[in-house]
């Protein structure tokens, strides 16, 4: 795995100078926050921890940033920003609890697989903000992902296994699907792989 440089990753438009608020003492950072659902629903239940909810795509950002309002919640912020440069010049080193990739792009080509998150060079650079004991949260419903997820983030990442998790309609009918993606694979009775590390 090549070094990551971040000399040539742009400052995000609108979030030059960006700082985190103050008055709470948890930060925990989604990535692909989608149209918001997971994103309220982890703001409501964590109070005590703010949450950055970046999305990328113009479309879902417009829906997420209409949900937050709705929300009327003073623990998250709708942010949008490709993941790599808000992160790079917005997130200060050992500054999260928690990180949040939920059901992300798989890329399942061979010549895509440089692409996958586990596989980016970029993954310093993120791992790099999350504090000590801190938790990187990752759900796909892709079994080649997910197993190379489970090894690639121990072996060459360091972080320790918390839980890894896999549930079906079929297994568990009582499971609550958070995001929309999660309720599609979960109807169709798709296996779903729920995982968390630690940073140690």
């Amino acid at each position: 795995m090549r070094t990551f440089d971040s000399k040539h990753i742009p400052v995000p438009r609108g979030y030059e100078g960006f700082r985190f608020p103050s008055g709470f003492s948890s930060f925990a950072l989604e990535i692909g926050a989608g149209v918001g659902w997971h994103a309220e629903t982890y703001a409501r239940s964590n109070p005590k921890h703010y949450l950055l909810a970046v999305e990328h795509s113009h479309e879902r950002f417009a829906k997420l940033s209409r949900r937050v309002a709705r929300a009327k919640l003073d623990n998250i912020v709708a942010i949008q920003a490709d993941a790599e440069s808000f992160v790079v010049h917005s997130v200060p080193v050992l500054s999260l609890e928690r990180i949040l990739i939920l059901y992300p792009n798989p890329y399942p080509k061979a010549a895509q697989s440089n692409k996958r998150w586990h596989r980016m060079p970029f993954m310093q650079a993120l791992l790099a903000t999350l504090k000590r004991g801190g938790v990187l949260q990752m759900a796909t419903n892709e079994d080649f992902y997910a197993a190379e997820f489970f090894t690639e983030m121990q072996e060459i990442w360091g972080l320790s296994l918390v839980s890894n998790e896999r549930v079906s309609r079929a297994a568990d009918p009582l499971f609550s699907p958070r995001t929309h993606f999660e309720k599609k694979y979960y109807e169709r009775d798709e296996l779903l792989h729920l995982m968390e590390f630690r940073k140690v």
